[in-house]
């Protein structure tokens, strides 16, 4: 996924396309902490929050790169993945490893069918 942004004060006419990205998100939520960090409001609860949510990404990627043991440019492509496809691997990588599938089907009593 994408999102266009309106960068006409800077002299660009079109829209600029930026990513969705795991890269892009945990800049954002970095952004969001330091905003937090330094807000006259108090605003304990909203650092926790955002910062709860960049360690959860953090986690996911490392995880991933990690059991799969991707080279540099493997975790570069993980980095440019959107939430929805980042959810997708992480949840066929822990489904597989810890054989949910076939925990499912127990409880059904039924093969599992791919």
């Amino acid at each position: 996924m994408a999102v266009k942004i309106n960068a006409k004060i800077l002299g660009i006419n079109k829209p600029i396309e930026v990513k969705e990205s795991n890269r892009n998100l945990k800049l954002a939520m970095k952004l969001q902490i330091k905003f937090a960090q330094n807000s006259e409001i108090d605003s304990d609860d909203a650092m926790e929050s955002i910062t709860g949510l960049l360690e959860i990404e953090e986690a996911t990627t490392e995880f991933i790169s990690t059991v799969l043991r991707l080279n540099e440019k493997q975790q570069e492509q993980l980095e440019d993945l959107d939430q929805e496809e980042t959810g997708d691997l992480l949840q066929e990588v822990l489904s597989k490893l810890l054989h949910l599938d076939e925990a499912e089907d127990e409880d059904n009593g039924e093969p599992v069918k791919k």
